[in-house]
């Protein structure tokens, strides 16, 4: 067996046993132990998962706005409000959103109401989209 053999078993060794540990384990050496090469690396990653987290939450609130949108459409934004109204949650949801208000108009309950809806629908589309990626 020469050097070259030599030093390639070693290599694969090596790649062997840094392969078997675990990833938290990794992470905890680069931490006591920084290396700015990885670190570069590791910024660049924690970047790109705040872009996938911005566009992913805008992709959320568009598609709840084109659901409300096409609700609003289908039945109508009176007819809409009056079955929100119709609702428990919502009827006790009407008074305490608009008794800070003096001076208000029916067509601004109407929006303020629509704009709530919509804020919920966005967090139960949320939630969905975390379920699932949780299921995954």
């Amino acid at each position: 067996m020469n050097y070259y053999d030599i030093l390639k078993h070693l290599d694969e060794l090596f790649e062997e046993a840094i392969i078997n540990f675990p990833d938290e384990e990794i992470l905890e050496d680069l931490k006591q132990r920084p290396n700015s090469n990885f670190q570069k690396h590791l910024t660049h990653i924690k970047k790109l998962n705040t872009k996938a987290k911005a566009t992913m939450q805008k992709r959320i609130s568009n598609r709840a706005k084109e659901i409300l949108d096409n609700l609003i459409n289908e039945i109508g934004k009176n007819e809409l409000l009056t079955k929100l109204l119709d609702q428990p949650k919502y009827q006790k949801l009407a008074p305490q959103l608009y008794s800070k208000f003096e001076e208000i108009t029916e067509e601004d309950k109407e929006s303020m109401l629509t704009d709530r809806k919509f804020m919920e629908l966005v967090r139960e589309l949320r939630k969905d989209l975390e379920n699932d990626k949780n299921s995954e």
